[in-house]
């Protein structure tokens, strides 16, 4: 039996807990290093594990980080948006350490979001820990990959088959829209209620001490007026691609989110991005702009001013969809988002930046650069264009290297309580425990 080691993440923790417990049940010994209070593990679930609290550190035990220590951890979003600076980072890295040296963990199961997740990924590189990071596959839905450290690389996998009639089911379903990621989905009234009660906690948290991973109120709500007229900039200077322009689209991917800010590193920052690719086309090709529909600290201050100075940047009505921005544009470029997946099932045309499978398996989706995929997208028609072929190999290899299950935060998806996924989802854990090393 092994000793598995979890790192709270804030509202997900409670879904964490009821793993854990599965776990433990099966004869694990479970440990836990938490650094908001407001969400510890509770008692009646957590009794028998071994649970480090970090106390929040006094204003005497703040210090500047060493330079490495600063850049390492350029994806906080606590230092990049909420104004939580960097001298908290010294300290906590001495706690992780000691919590590590504690719990004696053979392996550590967390995210790569929060700032605390970060450095335990870095404590656990040093010590040659296995850091295992669940998350829910974007196609097909309902499935999960155990993720190693705070990359993109799944370790093992079911090793399941699908029959050929249900691969092509799927893959029509995607390439047709019918389909949708999961975390694309509307919520229902009651997530709205289950949100706002998840908000409070954290804003008791907040006034607990939480300081790195919590924004004051202040902050926050300045920072929603911030984008609240920034995107009302956008809407004023919003128009279509003009008729007979070559244009290339870029889809603003959502920040802060570790999808773009760790794992589609160099390339977090999106306004370098596309001041990158109107310098790698020619002049006679514009760049399109679409919103995220879920629009937060991407829509920048410095993403206005260059479009209220650069012609040759397209922000596009707020309404626009995916399809039809597609329809206005040549191809499109994207660093880690859904839209390079799908292309390979044939939903539009992407060059892919950060997509690790695509960068391996298939390069003519797959842009070694920003000048390179201008280039494919430009000069090469059917690059980055797939098809019922290339759909199918990505979906059968989607479904070897993940496992049936949900991984989610119970507010936005009450499935992930249920005892039988909860199961699925301990299952997917102990076997790779059990099968892969590193």
């Amino acid at each position: 039996m092994s000793r598995i080691c979890f790192i709270e993440n804030r509202g997900k923790t409670v879904f964490w807990e009821a793993v854990a417990g599965e776990l433990g049940k099966r004869g694990h010994a479970i440990g836990w290093i938490v650094q908001n209070h407001a969400f510890k593990p509770r008692a009646s679930r957590s009794k028998s594990d071994a649970v480090v609290v970090i106390p929040y550190p006094r204003k005497a035990e703040l210090r500047a980080p060493k330079a490495e220590l600063n850049a390492a951890l350029a994806a906080d979003r606590g230092r990049s948006h909420f104004g939580n600076g960097d001298r908290h980072y010294t300290y906590y890295e001495a706690r992780i350490e000691a919590a590590l040296d504690a719990l004696m963990p053979d392996v550590v199961i967390g995210e790569s979001t929060l700032f605390h997740e970060q450095l335990v990924i870095r404590a656990c590189k040093r010590r040659g820990l296995r850091y295992l990071h669940p998350s829910m596959t974007r196609y097909p839905a309902d499935r999960l990959m155990i993720l190693q450290d705070d990359t993109q690389n799944p370790l093992g996998g079911s090793g399941e088959v699908w029959s050929l009639d249900k691969i092509d089911q799927h893959v029509r379903s995607i390439s047709t829209g019918q389909t949708i990621p999961t975390y694309m989905r509307k919520p229902d009234r009651l997530q709205k209620v289950r949100k706002a009660v998840s908000s409070a906690r954290t804003w008791t948290a907040r006034l607990g001490g939480e300081r790195y991973n919590t924004p004051s109120l202040a902050h926050k709500l300045l920072l929603n007026r911030k984008v609240s007229a920034r995107l009302k900039a956008w809407n004023e200077l919003a128009r279509p691609v003009p008729s007979g322009q070559r244009a290339l689209l870029y889809p603003l991917q959502m920040q802060p989110e570790a999808n773009l800010d760790i794992w589609g590193y160099p390339y977090a920052d999106q306004v370098a991005t596309l001041e990158a690719i109107m310098r790698a086309a020619p002049k006679d090709v514009v760049v399109a702009v679409k919103l995220n529909p879920k629009a937060k600290y991407e829509v920048s201050e410095e993403l206005i001013k260059l479009a209220r100075r650069q012609r040759r940047l397209v922000l596009l009505p707020m309404t626009m969809n995916m399809a039809e921005a597609q329809s206005q544009t040549i191809g499109t470029m994207t660093v880690t988002g859904t839209v390079g997946l799908e292309a390979v099932f044939g939903k539009g045309r992407c060059i892919s930046l950060r997509h690790p499978i695509i960068a391996a398996k298939l390069p003519a989706f797959h842009g070694r650069t920003i000048e390179d995929a201008v280039r494919l997208l430009l000069e090469e028609s059917q690059s980055g264009v797939g098809d019922e072929g290339t759909g199918r190999w990505l979906l059968e290899h989607f479904v070897r290297v993940s496992y049936p299950g949900i991984v989610n935060e119970p507010l936005f998806d009450s499935r992930a309580m249920k005892l039988e996924n909860i199961a699925c989802v301990a299952d997917a854990i102990e076997a790779t425990i059990t099968t892969y090393t590193y």
